[in-house]
């Protein structure tokens, strides 16, 4: 670990819960990484796409994919 990252860890643990996580989330949102359609969903509307993909799950068990099969996607 270089000497900053060393030293903005010191600091950053000296915040409390609630400012670390915010600075967490910061942070992870700057990284580039895969963008998914529910990534702009606010709180609400994801936890309706949650229940509508479970409904959709229970309705047609055929359309899981085992953790294997999950796995070895590209």
């Amino acid at each position: 670990m270089s000497t900053a990252v060393s030293d903005l860890l010191t600091a950053a643990m000296k915040l409390g819960e609630s400012e670390r996580n915010e600075l967490a989330e910061r942070i992870w949102d700057t990284l580039d990484g895969p963008e998914f359609p529910t990534d702009d969903l606010t709180e609400a509307e994801f936890e309706r796409e949650i229940l509508r993909r479970r409904e959709e799950a229970l309705n047609d068990p055929s359309s899981l994919m085992t953790w294997e099969q999950v796995r070895a996607l590209p």
